[in-house]
């Protein structure tokens, strides 16, 4: 069986196309599930500079009670899709997810009290975060 991703690899990234989501920690993420059905963090990393290029990564991950129910994904996985880009000059440079739009618009749907669509959720991770990158962690469906 094949799953989006995993939280919490045991790994440290060798090289900047080694960058993941996991890096932040799944504690957090799954104790959000306590106050909230869905979850969204949207994560820009620090700077990476290589060979006189600076460059960011972000990612974009849904985790939600109600996805993994669609996902039909209750069999002991846990199922979340995660989208992650290099940001180069301020603009995506490449996807670092197969399929991009597609998981971005499924992450969309889960979370339309805030994002309409796929292109407003990337438009929103480009332009909040400073250079220093940070995460932001948003709650849907509070109180079960």
């Amino acid at each position: 069986m094949e799953t989006l991703t995993s939280f919490g690899q045991a790994f440290k990234p060798q090289n900047k196309s080694d960058f993941s989501f996991s890096e932040h920690g799944i504690g957090l993420k799954l104790n959000a599930l306590r106050l909230a059905q869905s979850t969204l963090i949207i994560t820009k990393s620090r700077p990476v500079s290589e060979f006189g290029t600076t460059s960011h990564f972000l990612s974009f991950g849904l985790v939600s009670i109600e996805f993994m129910k669609k996902a039909d994904s209750m069999n002991g996985f846990m199922a979340a899709p995660i989208v992650s880009y290099e940001i180069k000059n301020k603009k995506v440079s490449k996807s670092l997810t197969p399929e991009p739009d597609h998981f971005l618009n499924m992450i969309a749907n889960f979370t339309k009290a805030k994002f309409a669509s796929g292109e407003a959720l990337l438009q929103y991770g480009m332009q909040s975060f400073g250079d220093l990158g940070g995460t932001h962690i948003f709650f849907f469906n509070l109180g079960k």
